[in-house]
């Protein structure tokens, strides 16, 4: 990653608004091993690290907090019909989503009657 990388609001490098997939994929290792206390580091997680099992061994309440941890951590919110079991598999789901609901947020959206279009003068 290059040094000249731009800066989200969260203190993340992104392009074009978006968290790199690798820079992505780095901090939420981080958050898994912070949430679920787990004595391994970050880098020693392998991407297909299934989230209920294994080295992370989650089980549902963790699952809460992962997913309260992760909206907080990168400014995104998961609707009740978003959230799968899927999604929460291994790592690399988890990314996956999470850069799917990152990349929604910078798309333009299209107007409604919540966000109607600008008034031309």
């Amino acid at each position: 990653m290059s040094d000249l990388s731009p800066v989200g609001a969260n203190g993340l490098a992104c392009v074009p608004g978006v968290l790199e997939r690798a820079v992505l994929n780095a901090r939420m290792k981080e958050l898994l091993v912070e949430v679920l206390e787990v004595s391994i580091a970050p880098s020693q997680l392998s991407d297909e690290e299934v989230i209920f099992e294994g080295e992370l061994d989650a089980d549902s309440i963790m699952a809460l907090e992962i997913l309260t941890s992760v909206e907080d951590r990168f400014g995104i919110v998961f609707e009740d019909s978003d959230v799968t079991m899927r999604m929460l598999q291994t790592v690399s789901t988890l990314v996956e989503a999470v850069h799917a609901k990152l990349t929604a947020q910078s798309s333009p959206q299209p107007f409604s009657e919540h966000h109607p279009p600008p008034e031309v003068p």
